[in-house]
């Protein structure tokens, strides 16, 4: 056995009795709290499983955009049991979702100009206005692809700019298609954005190239410390979702009652 084979055994070696170390003071803590609380130790788990999923829930969003209309009022019911954070919904929905979700905390966003924002100057102020009217949280608003691809980011600056100013209270979600865009294009994007005052970025709408890990970095690299990212997974597991939290503030996925189910089965809820 060479030298980098004892060491690489040494190094699970130390891994393996710090992991123990840490699952025995957790277990200590565990037994303490249950004797504060009157509870069993496995009452106390299953209940710090559950708020851990409940407290993950919250930044989900549930894309109800494409909802029959026989079912969405079920699904906005469904939204609220599970916990999630918020839905996402076209704008003549919104004042049906902020009457059915009640006084329940529950974010509606409204899909405005989307999924490809490519609409005419204007377009997209008077939408975000009328979400605004309607009692929208927030707004999920495309820049559209070919404006940054034509290098027209003056008129994209203009239109943005316009649309934040409709309600300073109302969070403006930025959708750039960053698969459909290079790492350059991205970085210049968010500058442009980011020097009127938008502090809320989604990669993507789900309906266009899925945007990679390379591109990811590009966006991110580009935020201060005071934006968020609202990452999109409309088909993927409840792990896939759990993923993106890696790089992402807030999910929004259309499947939600299997994505909770998924993610309180491996969470051992």
């Amino acid at each position: 056995m060479n030298i980098l084979e004892d060491k690489s055994e040494e190094t699970v070696t130390v891994q393996d009795e710090t992991e123990a170390i840490v699952k025995a003071a957790e277990n200590a803590e565990i037994s303490k709290t249950a004797i504060v609380f009157g509870q069993s130790e496995d009452e106390l788990r299953r209940e710090f499983k559950e708020f851990k999923a409940l407290k993950l829930f919250r930044k989900i969003y549930c894309d109800l955009t494409l909802t029959p209309d026989d079912v969405f009022d079920d699904k906005l019911a469904e939204v609220v049991s599970l916990g999630f954070g918020g839905v996402v919904v076209f704008p003549t929905r919104v004042r049906r979702a902020k009457n059915k979700t009640g006084n329940a905390d529950v974010k509606v966003a409204a899909a405005v100009c989307y999924p490809f924002g490519e609409e005419g100057a204007g377009v997209r102020k008077a939408s975000v206005k009328k979400a605004s009217a309607s009692g929208a949280d927030c707004v999920l608003l495309p820049t559209g692809v070919n404006a940054v691809k034509s290098g027209n980011l003056d008129f994209l600056r203009r239109e943005i700019k316009k649309c934040l100013k409709v309600n300073k209270s109302m969070t403006v979600i930025v959708v750039i298609e960053c698969g459909e865009l290079t790492g350059d294009e991205i970085e210049r994007t968010v500058r442009t954005l980011a020097a009127v005052g938008v502090k809320s970025y989604c990669p993507g709408s789900g309906y266009m190239k899925t945007c990679d890990g390379t591109n990811l970095k590009s966006l991110r690299a580009g935020l201060k410390s005071d934006c968020e990212i609202v990452a999109v997974e409309k088909r993927g597991t409840g792990s896939d979702v759990i993923g993106l939290f890696h790089v992402a503030d807030k999910v929004i996925t259309s499947d939600g009652e299997r994505v909770a189910a998924e993610i309180r089965s491996r969470l051992g809820c």
